[in-house]
């Protein structure tokens, strides 16, 4: 597999640099430009002999697919759609190529070519990945029949229907991997790619659960994989309480810290906060972690700008007022009055929480991440992670108590 990964690569490189053939030099570089921020989209001033951008980018893929052994014949054109748009319009809609499976009871696949470095994601123009979602708006059938690729050379986006959600979902992946898609479908190999798609998230899922258990377990004094000490800090138990009062209480602390870290992890992931909080936090000696979190916590997040307090850091001021309840102080944190108490996480765990959730790419419901290369998990499912982790381990003290 390797070596083939590799040969796929290779006719990619091979064809990016017949694309520079026909670039004028003055322009090679901000259109080839190794950040995608910088590039510029590809016009005809940019070519050499005036090309339109769409057709150049078309051609060299079709060679590059020609390359891969797939016959030019084999690419089909005749695909037209037909339907009623939203404001009722009559529209004919095509994909610019399709390709069968040699195996016609399986999918084959649209193709969408946009010009080099057209923005796929754009939302608003009707094209990109917005195009190809119209052909399966103007004949749901298509979604049982194709799933689609939608490039601009330097990005590949693969969109399907997955029945058992009964929704689409766009994967960005390299364009040697795409190629290999391709001619998997093309000769008729299965959709083996998807099976180890699929079969790679449940083993993240799977293995975030995993890693989340056994820092409970730690917390609750059992024996666990974890190395460091997790203990909450000026918190005992009471004649009160029952042991099953006392532990729900300290993995409902543990969960509520650990949650607010999940959350600002995902919101920095979306780039929704300008800085990382959490970081600038940790750069300060470890003694004043906790009261540095809580200020973020409750002084920050839970209040409006207008009616935060003036010691709060300069660099903490541009951070969004966080309304829904994720914190505002709860549980064993206040006493009965409502206020304060002085428990804490100890900070190695906190540290520890932090950079177990660094290793994930946390993903949006509708993100077009490349679910293949990373360790990428969607929020959506973090919930019944704790859920099951928390009746896991209730279940395992029943066993412990009953036998």
């Amino acid at each position: 597999m390797t070596e083939k990964i590799k040969s796929f690569k290779e006719i990619y490189v091979n064809y990016k640099n017949k694309f520079k053939e026909q670039i004028k030099e003055e322009f090679i570089d901000v259109i080839f430009n190794e950040s995608k921020s910088k590039r510029k989209e590809l016009k005809t001033i940019h070519t050499k002999n005036n090309i339109e951008p769409e057709p150049l980018t078309e051609d060299i893929i079709i060679g590059m697919l020609r390359e891969c052994g797939i016959d030019p014949l084999d690419i089909k054109r005749q695909k037209v759609l037909i339907g009623i748009n939203n404001i009722f319009e009559k529209v004919r809609k095509k994909p610019d190529f399709y390709i069968l499976n040699a195996d016609l009871e399986k999918k084959g696949l649209l193709f969408e070519i946009e010009h080099l470095n057209k923005d796929l994601e754009k939302e608003g123009d009707g094209e990109g990945i917005e195009q190809a979602l119209e052909w399966y708006r103007l004949d749901p059938s298509f979604a049982f029949e194709y799933d689609s690729i939608i490039t601009n050379f330097h990005e590949w986006f693969f969109l399907r229907y997955n029945p058992d959600r009964r929704k689409y979902e766009c994967q960005q992946k390299r364009p040697e991997e795409m190629l290999e898609i391709i001619v998997n479908i093309k000769f008729g190999k299965g959709r083996e790619y998807l099976l180890d798609l699929e079969e790679k998230k449940r083993d993240i899922t799977n293995k975030f659960y995993r890693d989340y258990q056994e820092r409970l377990k730690k917390l609750l004094g059992k024996i666990s994989s974890v190395k460091i000490n997790i203990e909450i800090l000026n918190f005992k138990k009471s004649d009160e309480l029952t042991q099953e009062e006392y532990e729900n209480s300290l993995i409902n602390f543990y969960r509520i810290i650990f949650s607010r870290l999940l959350f600002i992890k995902i919101i920095i992931s979306w780039k929704i906060l300008e800085i990382d909080p959490i970081s600038s936090i940790f750069k300060k000696e470890m003694m004043y972690w906790n009261t540095e979190l809580r200020v973020l916590f409750f002084d920050i997040f839970n209040k409006k700008p207008e009616n935060r307090p003036d010691y709060i850091l300069k660099e903490f001021k541009i951070l969004p007022y966080l309304n829904g309840g994720l914190f505002r102080p709860s549980g064993i944190e206040i006493d009965n009055e409502g206020n304060l108490r002085d428990i804490y996480l100890n900070p190695k765990a906190i540290k520890d929480i932090w950079d177990f959730l660094k290793e994930y790419n946390f993903i949006k419901e509708d993100s077009y991440s490349d679910l293949s290369d990373q360790m990428s998990i969607n929020p959506e499912i973090l919930g019944y992670i704790f859920e099951r982790s928390i009746g896991d381990l209730r279940k395992k003290n029943r066993f412990i108590l009953y036998t």
